[in-house]
């Protein structure tokens, strides 16, 4: 493989672009020296290099745009995202860091790219890319969002949390129930909790959520902060082995559209006919004692029920058949 081949077939960062330029033109000029044109030959030979290192380069800058295509159904089918909408994610930010936190702890989660997408006036999605599949056992990931552009406004602390509207929590010890929680803090401080969606593809985690944006010159503006760590059981309490955090980061995105999402009050019940989407029900977890939880979702078509099997109650196995009314 040439050396041109080689750097064209893989990802380069612009700071390294002129070296590489430089040092391909060298190898050329001096395995033809006498072809007509020297240098204005070099140079025409290596504008197919340019244009590939620029689309490689391209795809990785801020505010690059791509479609929407991977949008979990649970959000177009639970939330109101409209069917027919043509989304596009927006990168709103990469930890340049990744690949050093990453060397942190052999399981610790960290964000390589942040995209988010408007759903609708007042639903926003975000979508986090890691650098290894997303492990939830003792990690606890958190997401704060600074929507409104007022540090006056939101959550009362010192320091770079001050004015912070929006925090997502993710946390699951090493026993006991997933904590999934999306709290907004209104302007005079005050903790609620919103409506909210995760949805969690192995290295990808999705979150649509109700929250407001500001909206500057067409474009949904706002800061945001994420923090992912492993968390270790202590006599004093869970104690943080490794941290991987980004931000706050500016970011600036599409404007969110005029429609407007179901605007009812919170209600925990985030699908409450225990609809199946993909083999899961969004919204609901199946909990047990210590024992490995064996039994699975599945769904009744011609008795329109959700089955829960198999379950064991003293030395019988049975199905649980929900009906949906």
């Amino acid at each position: 493989m040439t050396y041109a081949e080689e750097n064209t077939m893989r990802p380069m960062p612009w700071n390294k672009l002129s070296y590489h330029i430089a040092a391909w033109s060298d190898r050329y000029m001096r395995s033809r020296p006498k072809q007509l044109g020297g240098r204005a030959s070099a140079l025409f030979a290596i504008l197919p290099l340019l244009l590939a290192f620029g689309a490689n380069s391209a795809a990785q800058d801020v505010g690059q745009k791509v479609q929407a295509d991977d949008m979990p159904a649970e959000f177009r089918i639970l939330l109101g995202a409209a069917p027919d909408r043509d989304y596009r994610w927006t990168l709103v930010g990469r930890n340049e860091k990744a690949q050093a936190q990453e060397a942190l702890h052999a399981e610790l989660n960290v964000v390589e790219k942040v995209w988010h997408c408007p759903l609708a006036g007042d639903r926003h999605a975000f979508k986090f890319e890691f650098t290894r599949p997303f492990k939830a056992r003792s990690h606890v990931f958190h997401l704060y969002v600074k929507a409104d552009g007022d540090p006056g406004t939101g959550r009362i602390a010192k320091g770079s949390m001050k004015g912070v509207d929006y925090m997502l929590t993710l946390s699951e010890g090493a026993s006991g129930p997933r904590r999934d929680s999306w709290s907004h803090i209104s302007a005079d401080g005050q903790w609620h909790q919103a409506p909210h969606l995760t949805v969690l593809k192995k290295d990808v985690l999705y979150l649509s959520a109700n929250m407001t944006i500001k909206q500057q010159d067409g474009a949904s503006v706002f800061e945001y902060y994420v923090m992912s760590y492993v968390a270790e059981k202590t006599d004093k309490g869970l104690r943080a082995v490794a941290t991987s955090t980004f931000g706050f980061t500016s970011a600036v995105s599409e404007a969110a559209p005029a429609m407007v999402a179901d605007t009812r009050p919170h209600s925990p019940v985030i699908n409450p006919t225990m609809r199946l989407i993909e083999g899961r029900a969004p919204g609901w977890q199946l909990i047990g004692g210590r024992r490995k939880i064996e039994a699975k979702l599945t769904s009744d078509a011609e008795e329109k029920a959700l089955v829960v099997a198999p379950l064991f109650v003293a030395i019988v196995f049975f199905d649980l058949r929900l009906i949906v009314i």
